[in-house]
């Protein structure tokens, strides 16, 4: 420690918001800690300070300023400035004990404002070194089981190898995640999904605790062309899709508007590439001839997660997004798999997803290579046609009505129905057979006539 130590006081005192603590050392006995003294020692500059005091929490933090609440019976709270933010804890027991009682050795560590003392009781800073990502006990895991998430996302995030007794630990205390609130378990998938690396650290016993089938791929197999299995296939489509944004490739020319995409929907489109074929197993069937066939895994996929996605405390536009994205994932490999795609074909697709056009072709991409990549230069051809039409074209696809126009005109209620005739009134329109708003109306109501939902133009009681 005697070479670092200088390293660490110079980049923890220059600090912005160490500065602000620096006033009150005076008045109590100040421990900078955790996670904020592990990313110091890496080189990177926190946004965030995590704060120990001995006594008081709350009085020290509203010396900082307004105090959000964090675990207001562990006296632990929150001071949000423009620059970032200061979590502080009070304590009435050494610090050691404290750091003994954290999560991972490399967040155990501690140094001490008022006297420049370093503290390091389980050696995080060996496993720091080691790249190695260490429990400090199984009763740490037993008693905040989301830390195993954390576990990974720590991991993911530094490119960390995790110990072979932790790793064993994650795998037996799985299950206990889901006793956790859905709100930190979706915070937690959400910060995991947003690192680079996800795909080197799904541990499957882990991801089944949260989305319960997903080792039920494992006795299926992952394809034609390809040995694996279809658990192996899924988290092998997420390393190609991570691999395809890291490298930029395929689909070159368009990376700039794919780029700001992911910044906005990566993480989601990495659920979404990581749970597709989820349901494959509960629709397996063979035919006569000893074909294999999965019919309505894709449908069925998609009803599973608006369950689980809401259990998980998922937004409704999150879960929205993952369950269209699993119902339609087939969509571009069956158009690549035609001799020719219908610019009717590309404006269907582009009307239905929009902008996730962009998201369904790297997928596809990947899923390809994932599954041996024998279909993946067909896949890539039909991709770039895709994107081509949609950032020419884009512009000229525009919907003819909208769901509201349906039920403020026909008094319907909001539904998938709605979803029904909204499709079956654009595709008309986009065959020439409607031409304006007024068409799209009476054809709308042609079809409520024809399946009886309303007789003579009026809503059938």
């Amino acid at each position: 420690m005697a070479g670092l130590k200088p390293y660490l006081e110079r980049k923890l005192l220059s600090h912005p918001l160490v500065r602000r603590v620096i006033p009150y050392k005076k008045e109590f006995s100040i421990y900078i800690v955790g996670g904020t003294i592990r990313d110091f020692l890496l080189g990177k500059s926190p946004v965030d300070l995590d704060i120990v005091v001995k006594g008081d929490g709350k009085a020290f933090a509203e010396k900082l300023g307004k105090v959000i609440p964090l675990k207001k019976e562990l006296d632990e709270w929150r001071v949000v400035f423009k620059d970032g933010f200061i979590d502080v804890l009070g304590i009435d027991v050494p610090i050691e004990e404290d750091l003994k009682r954290r999560d991972f050795t490399i967040n155990s560590m501690a140094y001490h404002l008022n006297t420049g003392s370093f503290f390091d009781p389980m050696n995080g800073i060996k496993d720091l070194e080691n790249n190695t990502l260490r429990v400090n006990g199984e009763g740490n895991i037993i008693s905040d089981p989301i830390r195993i998430l954390r576990g990974l996302r720590i991991s993911s995030e530094l490119g960390l190898g995790i110990e072979d007794e932790t790793m064993r630990l994650f795998r037996v205390h799985a299950q206990k995640i889901r006793n956790s609130a859905g709100e930190r378990i979706h915070q937690e998938l959400v910060l995991f999904f947003s690192s680079d690396n996800t795909g080197d650290y799904i541990v499957p016993e882990v991801f089944d605790a949260l989305f319960p089938g997903f080792m039920e791929m494992e006795r299926i197999g992952g394809g034609r062309h390809t040995s694996v299995n279809l658990l192996e296939h899924s988290i092998l489509s997420l390393k190609f899709l991570e691999k395809c944004i890291q490298e930029k490739s395929p689909f070159e020319g368009f990376w700039k508007k794919i780029d700001e995409y992911i910044r906005n929907k990566g993480y989601l489109l990495k659920i979404f590439t990581l749970l597709h074929d989820i349901k494959k197993p509960e629709t397996f069937s063979e035919d006569e001839d000893g074909n294999v066939h999965f019919y309505g895994h894709d449908e069925l996929g998609a009803q599973w997660f608006y369950d689980v996605g809401k259990s998980l405390r998922f937004s409704k536009k999150e879960i929205e997004y993952v369950s269209r994205m699993i119902k339609n994932h087939m969509w571009l490999h069956l158009l690549s798999s035609q001799p020719e795609i219908t610019e009717r074909a590309k404006r269907r697709m582009i009307f239905k997803l929009g902008e996730d056009v962009m998201g369904l072709a790297i997928f596809s991409y990947a899923d390809s290579m994932a599954s041996g990549g024998v279909e993946v230069e067909r896949v890539v051809k039909a991709g770039e046609e895709v994107l081509s039409y949609y950032f020419t074209s884009k512009r000229e696809i525009k919907k003819i009505l909208y769901g509201r126009d349906i039920i403020k005109e026909f008094g319907l209620e909001p539904g998938p129905f709605i979803g029904h005739l909204l499709a079956r009134v654009q595709s008309a329109y986009e065959d020439g057979y409607v031409k304006t708003k007024e068409e799209a109306i009476e054809y709308v109501r042609k079809i409520l006539v024809e399946e009886g939902i309303i007789k003579g133009g009026m809503k059938d009681a």
